[in-house]
């Protein structure tokens, strides 16, 4: 930290200024043992990745001693690890949906895209000499998910990950409210190229959606439609696998999601003495509280990192547009206490990314719901306390208990500890 005002040399406006900046480059270089692959080919992996930049740059300005403003902004990466970058061919069974098949082929993001490649597919494959045959082919083409043989390897073209985050905030603490402090912070947090392992069924969707079919390697870093094999005339052991996914599919991870978040956060912090409140010199003990609401304007995720393949997850079950979490408590010499709340708004369930529909799962949505946990603590002498917790006060279960899914699996519980220190 830089303090370029304080300690002694300020302005009538301009109380404290700080300013906190870092940089640094990143490289990062390996090798893995020699092998053999499926082709007989001898591979022998290295890593030389490009260098990186990492920074960031904070600031803190109090023009008064009552408000500080505060912000920072950081650039960070995350390195590919040894796993993602060298696996060196993970035989795997894996069974997949086919986005060719007829209860997916009209799905996805662009059904038109699909629908045109996957009739390409189909000629190319030697099924059908015309679109129109093509068509009728895929009118009745139903695969099923058959367990096909593949092997999961790592990829040394993969390069960091990278975070893009910013904050900016006011800290509050009126001199006419001893003890008060309040704070405001904005969150903007976005990951870029994040590191995917990616499934042979999302290799063949990314192949059938794309607007590059068949070779789609300028969007994905390879060509996804290579990855997975199809059978082609003649070469399937009967006429039912006619088209259908064959043994070698090869999956890989990619630098390819990406995931939004923004958010606020509102802290609150009061700590008092009772007897300063009445005037008293009597020690009446002291009271606390110490709150924080949160509140998510956006959580969101793009499988592909394109924003037209983004999902939006606020408002669903695990992702709540608003939280709190207050504690309140009150300590006078030996004993102590707390009451602890947490509450969150309406949440509905969601079917991968979007909403759960009635077939999906019978309860669509949860209302928002309090938590209460109640401490009670006694110091007995100076190296023997006790404590005695409730929690989950009020026995709070969810609208699914009749099928098992409650906030605790046995409700309210009780808790007593004794805590000795010798």
């Amino acid at each position: 930290m830089s303090p370029v005002l304080g300690n002694g040399f300020n302005l009538p406006f301009a109380q404290r200024l700080e300013i906190n900046s870092a940089v640094r480059w990143s490289k990062q270089t390996g090798d893995a043992a020699t092998f053999v692959n499926q082709q007989g080919a001898t591979v022998s992996p290295t890593y030389d990745g490009d260098w990186s930049k990492i920074w960031s740059l904070a600031a803190t300005f109090q023009p008064i001693r009552d408000i500080t403003f505060r912000g920072n902004v950081t650039r960070s990466i995350r390195q590919p690890d040894g796993v993602e970058l060298f696996l060196g061919g993970q035989a795997s069974f894996t069974s997949m949906s086919d986005p060719c098949a007829v209860g997916n082929i009209n799905s996805g993001l662009n059904p038109a895209t699909r629908k045109a490649n996957c009739i390409a597919a189909v000629r190319a494959a030697g099924y059908a000499s015309t679109n129109a045959e093509a068509e009728t082919f895929l009118s009745t083409f139903s695969p099923g998910t058959p367990s096909v043989l593949g092997a999961r390897f790592g990829n040394d073209e993969l390069k960091p990950e990278r975070g893009e985050s910013w904050t900016a905030g006011v800290v509050l603490e009126p001199r006419y409210v001893p003890n008060l402090r309040m704070s405001f912070d904005y969150i903007d947090i976005q990951l870029k190229d994040q590191l995917t392992r990616v499934s042979a069924e999302q290799l063949l969707t990314y192949c059938y959606d794309s607007a590059s079919y068949p070779d789609n390697s300028g969007q994905f870093g390879l060509n996804t439609c290579g990855s997975v094999p199809r059978y082609t005339s003649g070469t399937e052991p009967n006429p039912s696998r006619a088209f259908s996914v064959n043994d070698g599919w090869q999956s890989t991870y990619l630098n390819l999601a990406q995931t939004n978040l923004r958010a606020a956060n509102i802290v609150v912090v009061y700590r008092k003495k009772l007897a300063e409140l009445f005037g008293s010199s009597s020690d009446w003990g002291s009271v606390s509280v110490n709150s924080n609401l949160y509140r998510v304007y956006e959580s969101s995720f793009s499988p592909t990192g394109l924003a037209g393949d983004t999902e939006q997850y606020l408002g669903s079950i695990g992702t709540p547009k608003w939280q709190s979490n207050t504690t309140i408590g009150y300590t006078r010499k030996r004993i102590s206490t707390s009451l602890n709340f947490y509450t969150q708004s309406d949440t509905i369930r969601f079917n991968g990314s979007v909403p759960a529909t009635i077939e999906q799962n019978a309860y669509l949505d949860r209302k928002g719901y309090a938590i209460y946990n109640l401490y009670v603590g006694y110091q007995l002498n100076d190296e023997v306390d006790v404590r005695f917790n409730v929690n989950n006060l009020s026995n709070k279960r969810w609208e699914e208990e009749a099928v098992g899914a409650i906030y605790s699996t046995v409700g309210r519980t009780f808790q007593f500890s004794i805590n000795g220190r010798f």
